[in-house]
């Protein structure tokens, strides 16, 4: 899928370390890590303001419970019932709104703090697709986001500024995954048996080695939101999946099943990881009336309901602050070269 040399599956396995795909069981029988296991392993996203990831404290988070609480429902509500959600605007065509079609599957990316790469690439993805900009779901190359910005990245990869990656994704663009010839960095420091970027050459884009494919995806503006109206997420899911950015903790990371993420537990022990990028591509209400985001994780299919997952909206929350930190998504130019 990306890099040099190797089979399709040897390359997809490289980067994305064990490549689940959306489906299969295998991942729903392992055993569960140990909390020093998820900590060594799950991939965080880089915060976008401190070196090495340091959380913003922008707000006081106030500790909830991180159990598991509901279920989807299924029966359907009327904007005037005691479980519609507050915080859809009055008048809205529905309550509920899942973005399926434009999903692909799910990854797993093991140690690599590259989620960034992920939820971007996939977010434009459905964006391109949602739009009518392309004729079918593109498989952008996360890896050509990654060597692009392997210079501004901690040693396994975390990003420490969005701006870079707003930059990057209105000036250079994304590509696709059959058109990427970049060389994963992390295979070269696997080879030299380093986690020093700077005991490897300096990785180049193969765009500058290579020349430009004939499909780039440049994006007129990467919008970059903080401070979210969860009100003003549910109009932005109206029109495509979305990228967010969440206080990654240990709860989370090994949070499984159907039921509701809350945030960190109440009283117990939690660990704040760093920040971490998801697509988000829906929201919905549970069958007690417990209002959610839909989310695609990127831990494999161990996480959650086979790598997707709910997580608690704020107006369920009550009057605790949103989990979300913060937004990410696209503004697309008028038109793109389409391969279809």
């Amino acid at each position: 899928m990306e890099g040099d040399g190797g089979s399709d599956t040897e390359k997809k396995s490289d980067f994305f370390m064990e490549g689940d795909v959306a489906g299969t069981t295998e991942a729903n029988t392992r055993k569960r890590k140990s909390d020093s296991d998820i900590e060594a392993t799950f991939h965080t996203f880089q915060g976008i303001h401190g070196a090495g990831g340091e959380k913003k404290n922008k707000k006081t988070k106030k500790s909830t419970s991180g159990k598991a609480i509901d279920v989807t429902s299924h029966v359907k509500l009327m904007e005037g019932d005691p479980n519609y959600p507050k915080d859809v605007p009055s008048g809205s065509k529905h309550y509920e709104k899942f973005w399926t079609k434009e999903l692909r599957e799910v990854m797993n990316q093991g140690t690599r703090r590259t989620c960034w790469t992920v939820a971007s690439t996939r977010g434009l993805s459905a964006r391109l697709l949602v739009e009518k900009k392309v004729g079918s779901l593109k498989h952008m190359s996360a890896l050509h986001l990654l060597v692009g910005l392997f210079d501004k990245t901690d040693k396994k990869g975390g990003l420490r500024n969005l701006g870079h990656l707003k930059k990057f994704l209105e000036e250079n663009g994304a590509v696709l995954e059959k058109d990427c010839k970049c060389v994963d960095p992390f295979s070269e420091m696997k080879k030299k048996r380093t986690d020093d970027k700077s005991k490897i050459t300096k990785p180049i884009l193969c765009t500058d080695k290579h020349g430009q494919p004939k499909c780039v995806f440049r994006v007129k503006e990467l919008i970059v939101l903080e401070d979210v109206v969860e009100k003003d997420l549910i109009v932005m899911l109206n029109k495509g999946p979305v990228a967010i950015s969440i206080i990654n903790t240990l709860e989370f990371v090994a949070f499984k099943g159907s039921g509701v993420y809350e945030g960190r537990l109440m009283g117990g022990r939690s660990t704040d990881i760093d920040y971490h990028m998801l697509l988000c591509y829906g929201y919905g209400t549970t069958n007690t009336g417990v209002h959610y985001w839909k989310v695609q994780n990127s831990a494999g299919l161990s996480w959650g309901e086979n790598g997707v997952g709910k997580i608690i909206r704020e107006v369920s929350r009550g009057g605790r602050p949103s989990l979300i930190e913060y937004v990410i998504y696209p503004v697309l130019l008028d038109e793109y070269e389409d391969e279809d």
